[in-house]
């Protein structure tokens, strides 16, 4: 069977890291994996070793939805009519770019594997290709101020796709117009290459040290100033901040000095920053706890990655994170961009160690119950072969908003 999958970044993290897991799992002797990506990159070079066929379409274009790319600056008005024509023509040059690829390369299936190039399964539809699956990794719930755009875009979705396979309830939810949304969950997994880190010898943190982790980069939306602002107001002692991302040099060494001048000076030398690593493993088991203070409605693998490892996690409390964790139980959730709050959770857990490792221990329980990679590969291939659903099933009216699937 041959199958196409399309991707939009070759950095890996997230839903990058999701494809790869899937794309490993597939067996060879029954998939022909091809894979369509807009970027090189680490991933283009993961995805060669794991045996896929990998081809590059640097002009597709990725949607994705913010209320902040809008209405952040001062002549928004003037710039909506632009950035929306903008849109449209990278979804119709997508829409194209992705029915070229299928007309080549004739697939039995399609896995468009972020809704950020949802266009690509229409193409995919046009060029008749039999079964077309949409992985849901982000959740357009920022639409909520666009409902035009919103129900557009969902009856694009709704006019190309076979199968929607949403991450989260949430995620189903905002395609509850499509009756063929299943809740497929992502799965916690690290990368075998990883090797362990020694963080008192690498950056001088003391044995005893409570380790905060921040995985979450540059990225605004992931919460990366709110967790720096917070440690500003943190009191608790021998507390060490990691903030895993940040890469010192480059471009992006620039932003991370932007974001460090927020730290008093008596704060930095708490501070660890870290650039992006594949030994992610070895840092969460040094930590005390995983921060996700994202600003955006969503929530991060690395809740589930720290759960697996027996470490709680803080997150913003939004309908994504109340599925990964429980609060109070196996982890604490904040109001959104809220760095009170997040320093007060930091000390709460960096007080009183044996309630933190207590969340952690049933953060592994919950996540071995509910988070199996077994049955989601399992949901995964019988939507590629165009098999029955075997999970959840939203049926709401299209462009329609409101209740959890």
């Amino acid at each position: 069977m041959r199958v196409v999958f399309f991707q939009h970044t070759a950095v890996i993290g997230g839903a990058s890291w999701c494809l790869l897991e899937i794309l490993r799992r597939l067996n060879p002797a029954e998939f022909e994996r091809h894979v369509v990506i807009r970027e090189r990159g680490p991933l283009w070079d993961a995805l060669t070793e794991a045996g896929c066929d990998v081809h590059w379409a640097p002009r597709m274009g990725v949607q994705m939805p913010s209320y902040s790319a809008y209405f952040d600056r001062r002549d928004w008005p003037a710039r909506l009519p632009y950035v929306l024509l903008r849109e449209a023509i990278d979804a119709l040059r997508t829409a194209a770019i992705a029915r070229a690829w299928c007309t080549r390369l004739r697939p039995d299936a399609v896995h468009v594997n972020t809704v950020a190039l949802y266009p690509a399964a229409v193409g995919a539809r046009r060029a008749g290709v039999p079964r077309i699956v949409l992985h849901n990794r982000e959740h357009w719930t920022d639409y909520a101020w666009h409902p035009l755009r919103t129900a557009l875009k969902n009856r694009w979705v709704a006019a190309g796709v076979d199968r929607i396979l949403a991450i989260t309830r949430e995620g189903a939810r905002v395609f509850g117009g499509v009756d063929r949304t299943e809740i497929v969950r992502d799965w916690p997994s690290f990368d075998p290459r990883g090797r362990a880190r020694d963080l008192a010898a690498e950056c001088g943190v003391s044995p005893n040290a409570f380790v905060v982790l921040y995985p979450g980069g540059l990225d605004s939306y992931k919460g990366g100033r709110v967790a720096i602002d917070s440690w500003n107001l943190v009191r608790s002692a021998d507390v060490v901040l990691v903030l895993l991302g940040y890469d010192p040099k480059g471009w992006s060494g620039r932003g991370l000095s932007r974001d460090l001048a927020r730290l008093r000076p008596d704060r930095r030398a708490s501070v660890v920053c870290l650039p992006k690593t594949r030994d992610l493993m070895s840092l969460i088991r040094r930590s005390g706890v995983v921060l996700s203070p994202f600003t955006a409605p969503h929530a991060s693998k690395a809740i589930l990655d720290a759960a697996q490892l027996g470490v709680p996690s803080i997150a913003s409390d939004w309908p994504e994170a109340r599925e990964y964790l429980d609060d109070g139980l196996t982890g604490l959730l904040i109001p959104p961009g809220d760095p009170v709050a997040l320093a007060a959770a930091i000390d709460r857990l960096g007080a009183d160690r044996e309630w933190a490792a207590a969340l952690g221990r049933a953060a592994a329980e919950k996540v071995g119950r509910e988070f199996s990679a077994e049955r989601s590969m399992n949901a995964i291939v019988a939507a590629l072969r165009g098999e029955a659903a075997a999970g959840p099933v939203t049926r709401r009216p299209v462009g329609m908003r409101g209740g959890a699937a």
